[in-house]
């Protein structure tokens, strides 16, 4: 049986995968595939992180970053996780920072963990002083500087303020501050210093309970002019702070509001992320606690700061309606799209992503048995994926219905630690891989991985495909990254004609071969290359040219071989053997 291949080039990056088929040194390297034992845990992830998209042709091509109760999560526009972190004790507020890293909160550390664009943890932060960081928000701003939240909670005889008040009620008030990237305090702003408790929204806070919440920050992001802009949800608020002074510039919504707020009488309530648009308008999530019935929307103001008026723009709503109970967020994709992560919601809503002209174009959801949750979602216009391929898509080309052609991929490690492809995915159906799973690969190791089209129906296929990795562990619940290709085959009904170079057919023969095998019409042929199954190079036989070629194998062990022939034009072609006993 013959298949046609074609070799790809992956580029992995430091640390971690590099697939080449040399080392430094220009010497070939060749390594065995070791067994492996591989456990694919008990948390349930390649399971549970599933997602419905309702897509169009308007999707942006990015990637949707979040936070999933447990786990951190990368998925791109097709809803396939491209990564995932398992994360014990929760995980809340995945972003990737202007700066190339990542961060999370996890209750693991009470604290954000950065890590770099290989997902290796390289710091912890945590707020200055005693009390805890709050999990809602970390920024690392364009001068490298962090900003963080936290809390403070002091003990208060609410009787004093309000009928039937606790006399010994705990407060939480909040806390932010900037920090240098050596972790030395630069400004601090602490709300009891310039909002009363009492100015929390009556929708959200009771004041008569013994433990309050009154500001509930859950967002603090630098304006245009370098001032903060921090929103809180228990204030139903955004609040303007002068980055210098810590003064309070404006007060937009809640009790008080400075604003006048044209043709949205609905106004915003329990609110989440205001962000300043590049169009210089501000976008939030309004939970919608206030309206009648209630309903959770995106919304986008124009905003008049000398004139203290907000404008609506517009809207955006999901169809049907979903009312976020808590958590949710906006954020900003290229284009001037906007998408709407729906937080806590009994809709089972993800996210959607609206035009610029405010129209729906994606919608992601999660199954209706999930139990999961994301508080906020960010956007990546661009993954670097730690394999590249030489080809974004690779055609397979056109191939008899029933019949197979193979890519053969050579992944080298670039690391120290073992990586372990665990799972390939093709939702067609009709691409799969050869190799059996799971295939460990050591440290600064070559092995060869092959990928087959063997199409069931005819047609034309371009659709996307993921090799799954595990990295230096056992248990692919833990964490997974992907490489994503693009396939595409065409399969029909006619056979093609098996002529290559020189126009005459070209065939190997016996095959099943016991010692030696003749190549037929091999006038054009320079190289001939036998190969594991796995890759590895056996006997090379070079200058051939003759109409029939001999190979001799003595000793050769029974198994399936690779014949690989390179053409003096350079092309080449890959046939299948079988080594009998």
């Amino acid at each position: 049986m013959s298949f046609n291949y074609k070799y790809l080039l992956f580029i992995l990056f430091p640390g971690w995968l590099f697939l080449s088929t040399t080392d430094t040194s220009g010497q070939e390297v060749n390594s065995f595939t070791d067994n492996v034992s591989f456990n694919k845990g008990s948390n349930g992830s390649l399971d549970l992180l599933q997602f419905i998209v309702e897509p169009t042709d308007q999707t942006s091509s990015g990637f949707y970053l979040f936070d999933l109760s447990n786990f951190i999560v990368i998925i791109d526009h097709f809803g396939n996780p491209i990564f995932y972190r398992y994360t014990p004790g929760g995980s809340r507020s995945f972003e990737h920072q202007p700066d190339g890293s990542y961060s999370y909160y996890t209750n693991s550390v009470k604290g954000f963990l950065l890590m770099n664009a290989y997902f290796q943890i390289t710091d912890t932060i945590v707020k200055v002083g005693d009390d805890l960081i709050d999990f809602h928000e970390f920024n690392i701003l364009e001068n490298g500087n962090y900003i963080v939240l936290g809390f403070d909670r002091r003990v208060v005889d609410m009787s004093q303020y309000i009928e039937g008040g606790q006399v010994f009620a705990t407060v939480t008030g909040m806390v932010f501050q900037e920090l240098d990237p050596d972790k030395n305090l630069l400004f601090e702003w602490n709300s009891w210093d310039h909002i009363s408790f009492m100015d929390s929204d009556p929708l959200v806070v009771d004041l008569t309970a013994q433990v309050i919440d009154y500001i509930h920050p859950n967002s603090i992001v630098q304006d245009t002019d370098g001032n903060f802009l921090l929103t809180s949800r228990n204030l139903s608020e955004i609040t303007k702070i002068d980055r210098v002074t810590g003064e309070i510039i404006w007060r937009m919504g809640g009790k008080r509001n400075e604003f006048e707020f044209v043709n949205d009488p609905l106004r915003f309530s329990a609110l989440h992320s205001a962000i300043r648009l590049p169009n210089g308008n501000i976008a939030l999530l309004d939970n919608g606690y206030g309206h009648e019935p209630q309903f959770s929307r995106g919304v986008e103001y124009a905003i008049d700061e000398e004139g203290k008026t907000a404008s609506l723009v517009r809207e955006y709503r999901s169809s049907p309606d979903v009312f976020s109970t808590v958590m949710g967020n906006v954020t900003t994709l290229p284009g001037n799209h906007l998408v709407v992560g729906w937080g806590m919601n009994s809709s089972w809503a993800l996210l959607d992503e609206y035009d610029d002209d405010g129209e729906l174009i994606t919608s992601i959801s999660l199954p209706h048995t999930s139990l999961f949750s994301a508080y906020k979602v960010s956007y990546l216009d661009r993954f670097d994926f730690f394999i590249v391929p030489g080809e974004d898509t690779l055609d397979f080309e056109e191939v008899e219905t029933g019949d197979s052609a193979l890519l053969v991929v050579e992944l080298f490690n670039q690391g120290s630690d073992p990586a372990i492809l665990f799972e390939f995915t093709d939702k067609s159906g009709q691409f799969e891989i050869v190799n059996e799973l799971p295939v460990q690969i050591h440290g600064s190791a070559t092995e060869m991985i092959m990928l087959k089209f063997k199409p069931t129906a005819s047609g034309n296929y371009n659709i996307p495909a993921y090799l799954q990795f595990t990295l230096n562990s056992t248990i692919a619940d833990d964490h997974m990254v992907a490489c994503r290709l693009m396939l595409r085959g065409t399969a029909t009904g006619t056979t093609s004609t098996g002529k290559y170079n020189s126009g005459k057919e070209l065939h190997i023969y016996p095959n099943p071969f016991t010692s030696l095998f003749f190549i037929e019409e091999g006038v054009t042929i320079e190289t001939v290359v036998l190969r594991t199954i796995m890759g590895r190079k056996v006997y090379q036989y070079e200058n051939c040219g003759d109409e029939r070629i001999l190979i001799t194998l003595p000793g050769l062990p029974p198994g399936i071989y690779i014949v690989e022939l390179i053409f003096k034009d350079s092309t080449r072609k890959f046939i299948e053997v079988v080594k009998g006993r």
